[in-house]
């Protein structure tokens, strides 16, 4: 017994939305296949404009928009946490296995003196604490700063260390260079800077409250907590094929 079999027809607009899907999903893959491993996961500073796919395609052309998006208002929903006086919780850590670890870290005589005074440790088993002092943070070598905030870093309870602000290493000037904010804002924020994962990562937001000004400030956080937004618009022509 024969079957009959009947053509669907698909709607012109569920063509155009298969389309567009198809090609947004075809660009963002590319992009992300061709960023270096170390940018993927990363938020960073995107230029403002527009760009289209290159090459004619037969869906149509892609346009990507860039919109800067940003609201210091809102977003320094963690100021709390991350302005609260420094404090260094080595968790899982004896007294010894601290004392070892930091005589490993880089430090000058003058740091090691301050840190190793196990006399102003607060010792509640099974971690240490410490309260470093901003005088021993601002001086902290880029090494140093790794190796320790590298630690600090496997737990929440140190929440700077844990979520550092990141940037990949080649974009760091760039995420500052749309704002208004000063060249030794910048060097301040750079000076603080330790690698990470291969992104230099910043974690001492709270020594800048007493080094900038308060509208220096405000244009540092916009420039931490910026967002980029992307607008995707498909460009349909007369010779597009769409069937």
């Amino acid at each position: 017994m024969a079957v009959e079999r009947k053509a669907v027809s698909i709607p012109r607009f569920a063509k155009l939305t298969v389309a567009f899907c198809l090609g947004a999903a075809a660009v963002l893959l590319a992009q992300i296949a061709l960023k270096p491993p170390a940018t993927r996961t990363s938020v960073s500073q995107h230029p403002i404009g527009s760009s289209t796919t290159p090459g004619p395609k037969p869906w149509g052309d892609l346009e990507i928009t860039s919109i800067p998006f940003e609201n210091s208002e809102t977003v320094f929903l963690d100021s709390a946490v991350r302005l609260k006086p420094a404090e260094w919780v080595f968790v899982n850590t004896t007294p010894s296995q601290l004392t070892d670890f930091l005589q490993s870290a880089a430090l000058t005589d003058a740091q090691k003196r301050e840190l190793l005074a196990t006399n102003s440790w607060t010792i509640q088993p099974p971690n240490c604490v410490i309260h470093p002092s901003a005088e021993l943070r601002l001086g902290l070598s880029a090494a140093s700063r790794a190796m320790i905030y590298g630690k600090l870093g496997q737990t929440e309870s140190n929440y700077a260390q844990c979520y550092p602000y990141r940037f990949p290493p080649n974009r760091f000037e760039e995420r500052f260079a749309r704002r208004p904010i000063s060249p030794d804002t910048v060097h301040f924020v750079r000076s603080l800077c330790y690698t990470n994962d291969d992104l230099l990562s910043f974690a001492d937001l709270d020594l800048a409250t007493n080094k900038l000004s308060s509208a220096e400030f405000s244009a540092l956080i916009e420039v931490l907590y910026a967002l980029p937004t992307v607008r995707l618009r498909l460009r349909v022509g007369p010779n597009t094929d769409i069937d």
